[in-house]
């Protein structure tokens, strides 16, 4: 009998980022974009204005994705601007969406305190920063135990017992404070009307640590819990939503992207609670708004 030996480390939450899969075409080629056009040389893409000047800097397509174009206006592929990255097919990464359809397969005996297995410490670290990002109601935390197995390389992992909690019930709570948003609304009119119920919230960084259920008790919170609170209320009524951490300015924040008819737009519950516009502006959302990759070793 082979008896598995297990290594006690600490996982912390790293960002790590996405990089997408993607083929260019190996002739030039201009594809169409609304009234902006991309065009590929042979050898890189450009993003096009109507009279056929390359866009340089950050810029968001007619999708809303965010892109990065030098000086030269060619397209930056696989590479970092400062600590944001730019994937294979040069959008923008947003690190904590990565891994959700496989992660949301095991979150549900990981919620309930069971061990769920992963193949590496990396794995560990992408799920649990997806975990505390997109997913968790729960009380925040940013320093849990894993066991490595010395022999195989796969890691045990298991919510410690004081970080449990009831998550049906905190959707059930969520719902019976906020109700639920009309599927007859327009996509901007939801975004607009999920806000409208932090009315009466407060920010607080002294709850920064606290679960979504003390987050309702209290009316005051933070970014992270704004954002989650909003992406429920978002999702429930079908709309695609992804929580966002990085920086505004210089400060760490955590804000959403949504797709409305069919673009993704970016919103900010936090700004709304503070008296702002919970849409941010494409001009605001380039010049303020980073996203944040730490775990540039994993790339």
């Amino acid at each position: 009998m082979i008896v598995k030996q297990f290594r006690s480390v600490v996982i912390s939450l790293l960002l790590s980022s996405l990089v997408l899969g993607y083929n260019p075409p190996r002739e030039p080629v201009v594809i169409q974009d609304g009234v902006m056009q991309w065009e590929y040389d042979g050898e890189d893409w450009r993003y096009l204005t109507p009279d056929g000047n390359s866009v340089v800097g950050r810029f968001c397509d007619s999708m809303g994705d965010v892109y990065y174009a030098g000086a030269d206006g060619k397209l930056l592929c696989e590479g970092y601007l400062g600590e944001e990255y730019f994937g294979a097919d040069g959008r923008l990464v947003n690190p904590s969406a990565k891994g959700a359809d496989k992660f949301k397969e095991v979150v549900d005996e990981f919620e309930a305190g069971e061990a769920v297995c992963f193949k590496s410490t990396d794995e560990v670290v992408d799920f649990m920063h997806w975990y505390s990002s997109q997913w968790s109601m729960g009380r925040h935390d940013t320093n849990l135990q894993a066991e490595v197995s010395s022999r195989t390389g796969r890691v045990k992992f298991t919510k410690p017992r004081e970080f449990l909690y009831d998550r049906e019930a905190v959707m059930r709570e969520l719902f019976e404070r906020f109700g639920r948003i009309a599927p007859s609304l327009s996509d901007l009119e939801k975004i607009n009307t999920a806000c409208s119920k932090l009315s009466d919230f407060n920010y607080d960084v002294t709850m920064y640590q606290e679960s979504i259920h003390d987050v309702l008790a209290t009316s005051s919170g933070v970014c992270w819990q704004f954002s989650r609170i909003v992406q429920c209320l978002l999702e429930d009524c079908g709309l695609e939503v992804e929580v966002v951490q990085g920086l505004y300015g210089d400060v760490y924040h955590a804000w959403l992207k949504v797709k409305a008819d069919g673009r993704w737009v970016y919103v900010d519950p936090t700004a709304f609670v503070g008296g702002g516009d919970a849409i941010v502006s494409e001009s605001n959302y380039l010049k303020n708004y980073r996203v944040l990759i730490q775990d540039k070793k994993s790339q």
